[in-house]
């Protein structure tokens, strides 16, 4: 019985971590991107036309290979009013991470939406990672009684 526990116990310790890394957790063969989110919604911020919001994206490793990240773009920018600034580094080693900001500078008032793609040589996305982004530019001097109207319908 007590044989059959440290077994088990062996084998958790080996799959959830190591020693030399007690916080690593459970690590994939293949390289493995884990973003920190899948929506960014700049619209929770009061931007203003001719202002400026950056929006920070973590971008994880969670495989024992180094995991490269080939390209990263902004996509069905709809205005023209998003960028990317990053990801830095483009090589982000086993349970480590890198940070990639959208930028978000409106020239006018009203709705924006977009999609971050990233390609990698990650298994989990074979195809590349999208990220949905959402943002409202408020008339500049707006005292929030602006009423943009509803996001549009790309958005829901």
């Amino acid at each position: 019985m007590i044989r059959r526990a440290l077994c088990i116990f062996a084998l958790f310790a080996t799959a959830c971590g190591s020693e030399s890394d007690p916080d690593a957790g459970m690590l994939f063969d293949d390289p493995h991107l884990v973003p920190e989110v899948n929506l960014a919604c700049i619209n929770y911020q009061r931007v203003e036309v001719g202002g400026s919001a950056t929006f920070g994206v973590t971008l994880r490793n969670d495989g024992r290979p180094q995991l490269t990240i080939s390209a990263a773009s902004v996509e069905e920018d709809t205005r023209g009013h998003l960028s990317l600034q990053g990801p830095d580094p483009l090589t982000i080693e086993s349970t480590e991470s890198a940070v990639m900001q959208i930028v978000y500078r409106p020239q006018a008032e009203g709705w924006d939406i977009g999609r971050v793609k990233i390609t990698s040589d990650a298994s989990n996305y074979p195809e590349p990672f999208e990220l949905f982004v959402l943002a409202l530019a408020r008339p500049a001097g707006d005292d929030g009684s602006n009423d943009p109207g509803p996001p549009p319908p790309e958005a829901e």
